[in-house]
């Protein structure tokens, strides 16, 4: 949206009992396009943050988390009760996401790929164990 002016017209009494008229001006909308990087992250936030599970593109990002945890162990089902070992509430690890999204599927992968070792503290921590 561009900027846009609107003017409202207020008619009111005043001190001597008259009536005088007044012209007010407001402008409503935007005053600059958004900066590049402003809506690269309006582009990325609108496809990411609230996404719902896409079995193509999200699953494999799952095995991916399973296999960071669990380097040795082979990647359940996508619903299987396994999933709780890496602190999934259900069977379906998809349903864990309703609230952030696949933005909280992006973090955690983030986490385990670029700070595995605090992941695995987190993981250990979760378990009850020291890490």
């Amino acid at each position: 949206g561009g900027l846009g002016e609107v003017e409202e017209v207020v008619i009111e009494a005043e001190g001597d009992g008259e009536l005088h008229e007044r012209v007010t001006r407001r402008f409503q909308g935007r005053f600059v396009r958004p900066l590049p990087w402003q809506a690269a992250l309006q582009r990325w936030s609108d496809t990411n943050v609230g996404a719902q599970f896409d079995e193509e593109t999200h699953a494999p990002m799952l095995q991916t988390l399973w296999k960071l945890a669990f380097p040795d162990r082979e990647a359940p089902p996508r619903k299987h009760e396994s999933w709780g070992e890496l602190g999934f509430q259900q069977k379906d690890p998809a349903t864990d996401f309703r609230g952030c999204g696949m933005l909280g599927l992006d973090l955690l992968l983030l986490l385990a790929k670029d700070h595995a070792s605090d992941f695995k503290a987190f993981l250990a921590r979760s378990k009850g164990e020291s890490a």
